[in-house]
């Protein structure tokens, strides 16, 4: 790995530990499965980065445009991109689906506000 890479290796482990805390069981947080860690990974790779480049991009939007075999590949496996960057999730409680999808509920109940308010 070359040396220039390394920041950004470690900035992933830092966002890694926000859904999986260090010290934590895994277990008891809900890490149960391979489609467990296929969400969190998701979830990770649906997030826009800036230190990427000057347009706000996700890593799978990335690997789309550069290695489009690749998101093929992570497709198949059960790695998808979150289309709602509102929806995606950097919490320990990600793999509690309950709290995910009432979290999930409440964005779209702002969205819906949002929407209201405009046409007003």
């Amino acid at each position: 790995m070359a040396s220039c890479q390394k920041p950004h290796v470690e900035n992933k482990h830092i966002e890694y530990r926000y859904i999986l805390p260090s010290g934590k069981d895994l277990y008891q947080l809900g890490m149960t499965s391979q489609e467990q860690l296929n969400l969190v990974l998701s979830h990770l790779n649906s997030r826009t980065l800036e230190s990427i480049g000057p347009i706000r991009k996700t890593p799978f939007q990335y690997a789309a445009f550069f290695y489009p075999e690749l998101v093929e590949r992570m497709e198949a496996f059960g790695i998808k991109e979150i289309e709602d960057s509102d929806c995606v999730m950097l919490k320990p409680w990600l793999l509690n689906r309950e709290i995910r999808e009432q979290n999930i509920a409440k964005v779209n109940e702002i969205k819906k506000l949002r929407i209201t308010r405009r046409k007003k």
